[in-house]
């Protein structure tokens, strides 16, 4: 990858891709821009792989060095994941949903129905 403009939301790196299905297996690069005064020489690496037939981000490890701090790195792997069935079902006086909040996380809310 090499970004067009150097912003520190594009990476300089390299993406490894699946020769059979062209699904994207890993991407690995540093930030063309450090994101602060306080951050410098940040290298991010992302893994993505097949989880019950859904093609997810695996792991992620992120290095940097921190001006006060030194060295520092993040590494997240998901070690597992549970994939269940949702069944829709009626109530009798209301039906639970999730709410997408403007500028907010998911909500749970209930709708009730109006009486005849």
């Amino acid at each position: 990858m090499l970004p067009r403009r150097i912003e520190r939301h594009l990476l300089h790196g390299n993406i490894w891709v699946d020769a059979n299905t062209y699904l994207l297996r890993r991407f690995a690069g540093e930030l063309a821009k450090p994101p602060s005064w306080w951050v410098r020489d940040v290298s991010v690496t992302f893994v993505y792989g097949d989880v019950g037939g859904m093609w997810l981000q695996t792991a992620t490890e992120a290095a940097a060095d921190v001006r006060i701090l030194g060295h520092t790195t993040m590494v997240s792997r998901d070690v597992k994941y549970k994939i269940t069935e949702l069944v829709a079902a009626t109530s009798s006086g209301q039906t639970d949903f999730l709410e997408l909040m403007p500028g907010g996380p998911f909500r749970l809310a209930a709708i009730l129905r109006p009486s005849k």
